[in-house]
């Protein structure tokens, strides 16, 4: 998935230049940044490209990084759903500030455009299509402090009962040799 990530950084400000961009492994040590993980995946992000930072004159920052993660999805086996119905089920993400407290960093969706959020359009993954995705903010109380964090809930469908056996053994037989 592609995370975007933006806030802003005051003491970045700078009037006097024009928007500038970097390779993240070139700064991302030397700025600060909400350190957002996902506290429900399966196991730990795995960074596949650490992308950009782009810094504008009012000290705006976007981050964008490529990342894979396991998610928790029930309900997503490779089970045959009885009849023509077709099998559904839902994936959770939760994306939350690692050491930061609501009084230091609130995590919100985007405004506006949600795509934002899931970085380009997903229609199909596999042989499943999503169908719908719900974006909340929220917030967990803890005896320590206010945690907020932002959930995904991305539905999908399993398209195996629409694809003909003789394709599905095919596809089945390239699973089990890899």
């Amino acid at each position: 998935m592609f995370l975007r990530q933006s806030w802003t950084d005051p003491r970045l400000k700078d009037d006097t230049r024009n928007n500038v961009t970097f390779k993240a492994d070139e700064v991302l040590d030397k700025i600060w940044t909400p350190n957002l993980f996902h506290p429900n995946a399966l196991e730990p992000s795995r960074i596949i490209d650490k992308g950009s930072v782009s810094i504008s004159p009012a000290g705006d920052i976007l981050y964008i990084q490529f990342k894979k993660e396991s998610l928790s999805c029930p309900g997503a086996s490779m089970g045959f759903a009885s009849g023509q119905e077709a099998q559904q089920f839902r994936c959770d993400i939760n994306v939350e500030s690692f050491s930061y407290l609501t009084s230091d960093v609130i995590v919100t969706p985007r405004k506006g455009n949600d795509s934002a959020i899931l970085g380009r359009p997903i229609k199909n993954v596999g042989l499943y299509q999503l169908i719908s995705y719900n974006i909340t903010q929220n917030e967990v109380k803890l005896p320590f402090g206010t945690y907020s964090f932002v959930a995904v809930s991305f539905y999908f469908e399993s398209l195996l009962n629409r694809v003909p056996p003789s394709v599905l053994m095919r596809l089945l037989e390239r699973g089990l040799q890899n």
